[in-house]
């Protein structure tokens, strides 16, 4: 099997136990959506919807902005689609070499992901140049830095047990 095969599996497999993971994480009341209308994983509660995008980086070393134009393009057109509904954007990608946890885009980030001159971009690019609140979506929008694939399985089976799951199981019966 070829390397970008191998990657692109694995990023499959970093999206399931992503969604694993916001599933055993949500209140009970949540409504939990797996590649749902808006992104790969959509969580409504009485308050919001939470639409989640999920991206797993393993070949490269470290993070580019480039790297995450179209997921962000994808959120931003939704965002200006949809001006009256409470969503909260999430794009939730691991690199390499890079910290854990919640890195900050600026507006001016936001500003050179709409003016890319990508040819392949162009589809959302012409949609928002000169017609999209920025601060707005800024507001909506978080980044997270995730875990590698193996500390995320390995965040699925603890979360298991401390829901009660024989730990002796999980490994054989509930998640093989």
């Amino acid at each position: 099997m070829t390397r970008v095969a191998t990657y692109t599996i694995k990023g499959f497999l970093y999206q399931f136990n992503v969604t694993l993971l916001e599933i055993l994480n949500s209140p009970e009341n949540s409504v939990i959506t797996v590649e749902g209308l808006i992104e790969d994983i959509d969580i409504a509660d009485a308050n919001q919807i939470t639409a989640i995008q999920c991206k797993y980086h393993e070949s490269v070393d470290r993070f580019v902005l480039n790297s995450v134009y179209e997921p962000i393009l994808q959120m931003m057109l939704h965002f200006k689609n949809n001006p009256r509904h409470n969503i909260a954007y999430a794009l939730y990608a691991h690199f390499p070499n890079e910290s854990i946890g919640e890195k900050q885009l600026t507006i001016p980030d936001f500003n050179k992901i709409i003016d890319s001159s990508d040819g392949s971009l162009q589809k959302y690019t012409s949609q928002l140049k000169n017609n999209f609140d920025t601060n707005a979506f800024h507001r909506q929008f978080k980044f997270i830095i995730g875990p590698s694939y193996d500390e995320t399985v390995a965040d699925v089976q603890n979360k298991f047990a401390q829901n009660g799951m024989d730990p002796g199981d999980i490994d054989v019966l509930v998640y093989p």
